[in-house]
């Protein structure tokens, strides 16, 4: 309920201390803004690409329907497909990068993205 979810922040918060909920929100925004850098390389569309964003933005994929299902196949989890909520936003997906991934696993992603770009073109 509400009061346990409300205690278990307060403990992580007072285990963090300022300075490492400082350091986990830092390394939150380099892994996102690095995931992104690399998708724009890529080529992949970002829905906004003028608004700040701290560690989820939204990028768009052909076909993200199917997009999702080939990162199944490969047990990864890029994301909230937005259709459902957004319809005007077919090929839109939510993403969130956070402390918990390491480059390994964003890199693993964009990889992932790039493969599935190149079977969708051929």
């Amino acid at each position: 309920n509400q009061a346990l979810n409300a205690l278990r922040a307060a403990c992580y918060l007072s285990y963090m201390g300022k300075l490492g909920l400082q350091k986990v929100s830092e390394r939150n925004a380099r892994n996102a803004f690095y995931l992104y850098n690399v998708l724009q390389k890529q080529g992949i569309k970002m829905l906004f690409p003028d608004k700040p964003f701290f560690n989820e933005f939204v990028f768009c994929i052909p076909h993200a329907e199917k997009f999702m299902a080939f990162c199944r196949e490969r047990n990864i989890v890029p994301g909230i497909p937005l259709k459902k909520f957004f319809p005007k936003y077919p090929d839109a997906i939510l993403t969130c990068v956070t402390e918990t991934k390491d480059a390994d696993m964003i890199d693993t992603l964009a990889h992932t993205i790039e493969e599935y770009i190149k079977k969708i073109k051929s």
